[in-house]
């Protein structure tokens, strides 16, 4: 499947099983979880396009060095205060975006398609969240992580890699 599949197919059944819990009243109709959902169906679209990024020619991989430069900037700028620790904190952002990057292309349909690396890369953004929070419990925290897995999860399952574990 091609990465718009993918996303089609991501979008598609999100928002369907979604949208469809707001209208059973399975997930109360609030502003507040009106919001959250249009952000897990947001970001699982594109976290569907993760997996991918083994492969130099998907669209994930030719953005992924524009990705690592503004996400590295954002982390800098909102996070800290003083210019000198987000100067810092940005060089390490991206030079640690670099090296994941670098790191998870050994080949398509690896590791990086796995199950168990769309859980490590689910906690570990959302525990990176949930630490900028202070450590607080928070619903972001937790919709992030599942938004992010389910995204990576459809990819799977567009690839027909269901119960693929490593």
């Amino acid at each position: 499947m091609n990465w718009i599949g993918h996303m089609i197919f991501t979008f598609s059944i999100t928002s369907l099983l979604l949208i469809s819990a707001l209208a059973l009243g399975i997930i109360p109709t609030t502003m507040d979880n009106m919001l959250l959902v249009a952000g897990f169906i947001t970001i699982s679209t594109f976290s569907a396009l993760i997996p991918d990024l083994d492969q130099k020619d998907s669209k994930m991989s030719q953005f992924i060095r524009f990705t690592i430069l503004i996400m590295a900037a954002l982390g800098a700028i909102f996070l800290l205060t003083d210019w000198l620790d987000r100067l810092l904190a940005f060089v390490g952002l991206y030079i640690i975006g670099r090296v994941l990057n670098w790191f998870m292309r050994p080949g398509h349909r690896g590791f990086v398609h796995s199950i168990s690396f769309g859980l490590l890369l689910s906690g570990a953004i959302a525990g990176i969240f949930w630490m900028w929070k202070d450590g607080a419990y928070n619903n972001q925290a937790i919709v992030l992580f599942a938004a992010i897995f389910w995204g990576y999860y459809m990819h799977l399952c567009g690839d027909g890699k269901f119960f693929k574990l490593i």
